[in-house]
């Protein structure tokens, strides 16, 4: 599946996909000559099978990790604020001003990325 969006209509389309993902900071990749930040991430789905007993309850949910590739386009500089030092974050919200994106998560980190024209590219499986 693959996803390329320039306008932040589109956004709450893409954090359907992408919310509660987790992603390491130091696997941030920021290419200063391509402008482009890679992130990537991981997600648990969660999908139905077979219930079966397990210590006497039946739970039919099993979750399956899925990773993402997560691409910002014309990014002109990258700010990461962790002050906690915790060393990776999750994806709950993205805020879109005319010039930056911003990621924020549950976990106390955030990602500035200051762009000159929006774009997000989200490949999964």
């Amino acid at each position: 599946m693959y996803f390329d969006l320039n306008n932040d209509t589109e956004l709450n389309g893409l954090l359907d996909f992408v919310h509660d993902a987790t992603f390491q900071l130091e696997d941030i990749v920021f290419e200063e000559t391509q402008k482009t930040v890679l992130l990537c991430v991981e997600r648990k789905e969660y999908v139905r099978f077979e219930p079966r007993k397990v210590l006497g309850f039946k739970n039919p949910w099993i979750y399956q990790l899925k990773k993402m590739k997560l691409s910002f386009l014309n990014v002109d500089s990258l700010s990461v604020d962790d002050q906690a030092h915790i060393g990776m974050g999750d994806i709950c919200d993205f805020e879109l001003f005319p010039s930056e994106i911003v990621l924020r998560g549950a976990v106390p980190i955030k990602l500035f990325m200051k762009t000159s024209d929006f774009r997000v590219v989200l490949e999964r499986d």
